[in-house]
């Protein structure tokens, strides 16, 4: 009977044996495709648009001092299709007239000095009689200085907003409805000093402007976190706590090219956020102005619960081929774009960022 028995558990673990080598059985513990890497994405919330705006006013009717105003602007994005206007209103945001005053457009680059230390090598330039302009960029900051006659301000014509908008038109007269992205009151500046030129000056907010209610004001402050995940010839970027983009705004990816020293040679634009799987054919373009889902747009929030993108390098131009087409490449940002802006060129603000490991970069640890 024990022998029996025997036989029957050498015959069962045979049985096992043969099961646990068929190459038709899935075996969890085998590596199966192309090792995936996973990356955390870290907060950044670099270079959105910021500033000041200093206003200059008299202290009364004897008072030389001009009204002026000066709007000093960094993280703005160069515009293709439209046109950063300067608008000067009232407090109530009822009754605004377009500014026209002198831009000053400044570009620091670094370059090696003799010693070959980098150091900052600004280039100005100035033009008169701006009332719209395209200019932005990463590297380049805007002064924009006016004065109540040179806007053709009367002296009845209030001036404690400044509004900066996106319009379509070059010569638009009146502030767009939607794309209200970057404005200070003068009214929330700071103290009047007590001697010397009267002046307050006012931090640029960048967002909706809300009108004569503060409290409709919709400041944006990055938000989110996630990762990104790399196998084979395929990205995915998951993120989750995302602020809602301002209106004109939009959530997209990019992929940063390095030299050896991780310093930045190229970038490949991947595309615009999606909501997540399973619902990646809902683009969040218009996830400003739009409910497009629900699940990840709560209602009555300004905020983006979820956020994906999936790329097959295969389809996008730009990234290498073969086993590793992502070879060379050190970072993947998620930014925050300007619906305006030049097609697929990266702009300033970066929101979340994630540095490739050597394995992916170099093809090896």
């Amino acid at each position: 009977m024990k022998f029996l028995l025997f036989k029957r558990a050498a015959a069962g673990a045979l049985a096992l044996t043969i099961a646990a080598c068929n190459p038709d059985r899935a075996v969890s513990t085998d590596a199966v495709g192309d090792p995936a890497y996973g990356i955390q994405l870290v907060l950044t919330g670099s270079n959105v648009p910021k500033g000041s705006v200093k206003f200059t006013f008299p202290r009364n009717a004897a008072d030389p001092v001009r009204d002026t105003v000066r709007v000093t602007l960094t993280g703005l994005d160069t515009l293709e299709s439209g046109f950063y206007t300067v608008f000067l209103g009232d407090s109530l945001g009822t009754s605004f007239k377009r500014a026209t005053g002198t831009l000053i457009v400044t570009r620091t680059d670094t370059v090696l000095n003799a010693l070959g230390d980098p150091v900052p090598q600004p280039t100005t330039t100035t033009f008169q009689n701006v009332s719209s302009f395209q200019n932005g960029g990463p590297r380049n900051s805007v002064v924009f200085v006016t004065t109540r006659a040179q806007s053709g301000l009367t002296a009845s014509d209030s001036i404690q907003t400044v509004l900066v908008t996106i319009e379509d038109n070059a010569q638009a007269t009146t502030p767009s409805a939607s794309r209200r992205p970057i404005f200070a009151r003068r009214g929330q500046g700071t103290a009047v000093p007590a001697t010397g030129a009267a002046s307050r000056t006012s931090q640029i907010l960048f967002g909706n402007y809300g009108g004569a209610n503060r409290s409709d004001d919709f400041v944006f402050i990055p938000t989110g976190r996630g990762r990104a995940y790399v196998r084979g010839s395929v990205l995915v970027i998951n993120d989750s706590s995302l602020t809602r983009p301002p209106l004109g705004y939009y959530y997209a990816a990019f992929a940063v090219k390095g030299d050896s020293t991780r310093t930045p040679i190229d970038t490949v634009y991947l595309g615009e956020f999606t909501a997540p799987f399973p619902r990646r054919n809902l683009s969040l373009f218009n996830a400003d102005s739009l409910i497009v889902d629900p699940l990840v747009q709560p209602a009555g929030q300004r905020a983006v619960l979820a956020a994906s993108i999936r790329i097959d390098a295969d389809t996008v131009s730009g990234l290498g081929s073969g086993s590793n087409p992502f070879l060379g490449f050190t970072e993947v940002f998620v930014t925050l774009e300007s619906k305006n802006k030049v097609p697929d060129r990266l702009g300033p603000a970066i929101i979340l960022r994630a540095a490739l490991p050597d394995i992916i970069r170099l093809g090896r640890p």
